[in-house]
């Protein structure tokens, strides 16, 4: 679990292709403190939770999956390009984002920036199945920043007012139209949906169980 808090940009050092869209990535930290990372442990990059294999020279480096590859940005990532990173939550952390599990739900992309006085609009469009996860002033993870969605422009764009402290923070400040973001939705839109399809169908299928008809009535003994 992550907070969207990011704690530094890194950058990548390093990429190997290791075939079949899978590749190995080193990434270098500027400032985020890696002496009690241990292999095995989750950095967030880019908002993909990615497991520490190995431990070189202040760096760490991860496997990309194959799925990974298909269903995030990282695929664009070169030599030297900057990447967001989030060590693991701790318990006893303070969240300060929202609830974030470093796994991607889609890729979306900047459509236009407009300044207004210090703050900045981002115009972003999201995959449409994702829209029905979306909602005015809630939260949502691009590239792992946790943000808060401030208009719903239409199904599938929307308004996200970056404030100039993010903007210095993040990789925001070199988004361009055409950027390719990763997004995960909030985690609790998920699970209502779930509970809410699972109940529907428990009801339609006692609903059914119960329907009293010529053939229950028979296998009832009742005829």
């Amino acid at each position: 679990m992550f907070t969207g808090i990011v704690a530094d940009r890194g950058t990548v050092k390093k990429i190997t292709d290791t075939g079949d869209q899978n590749f190995q990535l080193t990434v270098c930290p500027s400032i985020l403190d890696l002496s009690n990372v241990k292999i095995g442990d989750s950095i967030a990059t880019n908002g993909v939770c990615l497991t520490v294999t190995a431990l070189r020279d202040g760096c760490f480096v991860a496997d990309v999956s194959h799925e990974t590859f298909i269903c995030t940005n990282l695929k664009h990532l070169t030599i030297g390009s900057y990447v967001h990173l989030e060590k693991a939550l701790q318990v006893s952390d303070r969240l300060d984002g929202h609830i974030v599990t470093g796994h991607v739900d889609g890729v979306g992309e900047l459509v236009s920036i407009e300044n207004h006085g210090k703050s900045t609009d981002f115009i972003i469009q999201i995959p449409a199945e994702l829209s029905r996860y979306v909602a005015k002033k809630g939260s949502i993870a691009l590239d792992g920043i946790s943000l808060t969605v401030n208009d719903l422009v239409a199904d599938s764009l929307i308004r996200m007012t970056i404030i100039p402290h993010t903007m210095h923070l993040t990789n925001i400040q070199d988004w361009k139209p055409g950027q390719k973001i990763n997004i995960e939705v909030d985690l609790m839109a998920r699970y209502i949906e779930r509970l809410l399809v699972f109940s529907q169908t428990q009801t339609e299928s006692r609903s059914s169980s119960q329907e009293l008809s010529y053939e229950t009535l028979l296998k009832n003994n009742f005829i």
